[in-house]
């Protein structure tokens, strides 16, 4: 920042030359700061918790006192499609979920600041991650065949605790394309998942049922 001298006093009666040398006993000298002093910079200490293949809690360290706001990037890799988000100054982290998300895929998330006199920092260099392809700890028994297949998918899920299971399928930019629910007896499912109307391509089928999750890739080769 370029600083300006606009006067003062001395007792050496030296105006020009204030090196310590030619200090009086006492002397005050007054500098004008040339703009604002603005304690405002990027978010910094990027990391990401709570990653699942559909959900991750994305964390930063706030930016100076001068914020007043962040603008937050994720961005796809595969695809190079970008989802934005405005949130206020002070915000430390930010839950992201599906469609945004979806599993096995890499993102990188950055942010900027916007400072209150209207600039804005920097981006933050990106952070980047890879959402699981599922969830650890999954039942074995959950099993989904022939993949792949023609869009007629076998499901035999057993060891369930809840009467009902939820599967959605999701395509590769992470929107819902097919949402069915299944009834349990005694625990155990054994169903066909009908995905005929659905073009040939890659796919994500989430099982859900209580706190059981359960992520599979699924292709479609009509």
């Amino acid at each position: 920042m370029a600083a300006t001298c606009w006067g003062g006093y001395s007792l050496s009666g030296i105006w020009a030359d204030k090196t310590e040398a030619n200090m009086g006993s006492w002397d005050y000298w007054v500098v004008k700061l040339d703009g604002p002093l603005v304690l405002c910079v990027p978010p910094a200490d990027l990391y990401v918790s709570d990653l699942t293949p559909t959900s991750v809690t994305l964390n930063w360290t706030a930016s100076g006192l001068d914020a007043d706001g962040y603008k937050l990037q994720l961005h796809n890799i595969a695809t190079g499609s970008v989802y934005s988000k405005w949130l206020p100054a002070g915000t430390t982290s930010r839950n992201i979920s599906a469609p945004s998300l979806t599993p096995g895929t890499e993102y990188g998330f950055r942010l900027r600041a916007t400072c209150n006199d209207g600039s804005t920092t920097e981006w933050s260099p990106l952070y980047y991650f890879t959402t699981p392809l599922r969830i650890a700890g999954i039942n074995n028994d959950w099993k989904i065949y022939p993949n792949p297949g023609n869009g007629q998918f076998n499901l035999q899920l057993s060891g369930l605790n809840n009467e009902m299971v939820q599967a959605d399928v999701f395509n590769l930019t992470g929107a819902m394309v097919h949402s069915v629910q299944y009834s349990t007896s005694d625990g155990v499912v054994a169903a066909t998942l009908d995905l005929n109307h659905l073009p040939e391509g890659s796919y994500f089928l989430r099982l859900t049922s209580g706190e059981q999750v359960f992520m599979e890739q699924l292709m479609i080769q009509h």
